[in-house]
Formats: structure tokens, C-alpha cells, sequence
């Protein structure tokens, strides 16, 4: 999910927990988002959230090339109408 409020601490997800409905993982190390981790869950905190302990990096993203950018055609809109379905 992201950095936590101390330095050093993340926040993630277990695969049970849904984005907006359920809490959250607290826990201590550094990692890429979207890398997968192994964690202990070691308590519960405010009834939702959970503390949790670093056992290991199970799976890290690869690192992102940059794109080229791209430019896209744009419509004379003098002569050809580019909106409304053509109308």
C-alpha cells in the first residue's frame, strides 16, 4: 500500500483484506510497491488493523522502463466535428 507514518514502517495488505472495507497491515521494513512480502501477524489493533512481522520478500516488481511518449492525432474541429456522434 505504502509508506508508513514512521520511518522505516509500511503499510500493506493481506489477500483477504479489500481495498476501502477492511483495515490494514502494519509492519517494519522497506520494499517496492506491489512486491509481495511473508509476514507474521502478531496482533490486532483497533479491532481491524493488524501489527505484523517481516519474514521475507517473496516477490519484487520488475523495474519500470519508461515509455516513449506517444502523441496523438488531434481533431480539426473547424472542418470535422468531434463530438455529439458526428452531429
Amino acid at each position: 500500500e505504502g509508506v508508513g507514518d514512521t520511518p522505516g514502517s509500511l503499510i500493506a495488505r493481506a489477500p483477504w483484506q479489500a481495498d476501502d472495507i477492511d483495515g490494514v497491515v502494519h509492519l517494519m521494513g522497506t520494499a517496492a510497491p506491489g512486491s509481495l512480502v511473508d509476514v507474521r501477524i502478531d496482533s490486532v489493533v483497533e479491532d481491524f488493523d493488524f501489527n505484523a512481522t517481516w519474514i521475507s520478500l517473496a516477490d519484487a516488481p520488475a523495474a519500470a522502463t519508461r515509455r516513449s511518449t506517444r502523441h496523438l492525432p488531434l481533431v480539426n474541429t473547424t472542418t470535422t466535428s468531434a463530438g455529439s456522434f458526428g452531429r
